[in-house]
Parts: structure tokens; sequence; C-alpha cells
């Protein structure tokens, strides 16, 4: 049992760490994409927007990959040290969590303002 959960666990480690591989990869792509091919202000403030919106959902994803491996950890070692580390985990989650939403709303608000500019 301790054998299956361990590789569940390195494979939550693996895909928190290709989430942030491949989001940074597609982040760079998309940045490099905005600056020189959009010569519109605003369609390059749109295009900043998204990206924004894409790499803070990244980071809330790999995020929660990583807190499941330490779950999964505490179960296989179970220790006053792991549960505290677990509970650490769990309330940096819930902040960044809560501040990366808060900005993807107010990013989603300032979009969609410059969505009607462009249709005027």
């Amino acid at each position: 049992m301790k054998n299956i959960l361990n590789r569940g666990k390195q494979a939550l480690y693996i895909f928190t760490i290709l989430i942030i591989l491949l989001s940074s990869v597609v982040g760079i792509k998309k940045y490099l994409e905005i600056l020189f091919t959009m010569d519109n202000n605003d369609e390059k403030q749109l295009g900043y927007y998204e990206l924004r919106i894409f790499v803070s959902e990244s980071m809330v994803l790999s995020l929660t990959f990583l807190l499941g491996a330490e779950i999964i950890e505490t179960i296989i070692n179970p220790s006053i040290r792991a549960l505290a580390g677990v509970t650490l985990a769990f309330a940096l989650r819930l902040v960044i969590t809560f501040v990366i939403d808060r900005d993807i709303n107010l990013l989603n608000e300032e979009k969609k303002d410059i969505e009607i500019e462009l249709v005027d």
C-alpha cells in the first residue's frame, strides 16, 4: 500500500512540475506573440490580461497537485511534523488562491472594459 501511495505522490509532484514548465513555455510564447504581433495598444492590453489570467490559473492548478502530494506524504508518514507541513501547505494555498482569484476577477473586469472599447 505504501508503495502505491509513494508512486501517487511522485506522480503528483511530476504533474506539478509539468504544469509549471508547460505554463511557463506557453506564457512566454503568448507574451512574445503579444509583444511582436499586436500593434493596437488596447489589443496588447487585452492580451496581457489574458496572459496574466492564464498564468494565475496555472499556478492555482499546480498548487492543488502539490497539496495532494503533501496529503499523501502525511498518510504515508503520519507525524506531527508531516501534519504541520500539510497545514502550512493548505494555508499557503488558501491565501494564494484567494489573492489570485481576486486578481483574476479584477483582470476580467478590466478585460471587459477594453473589449467594450474595442467594439466601439
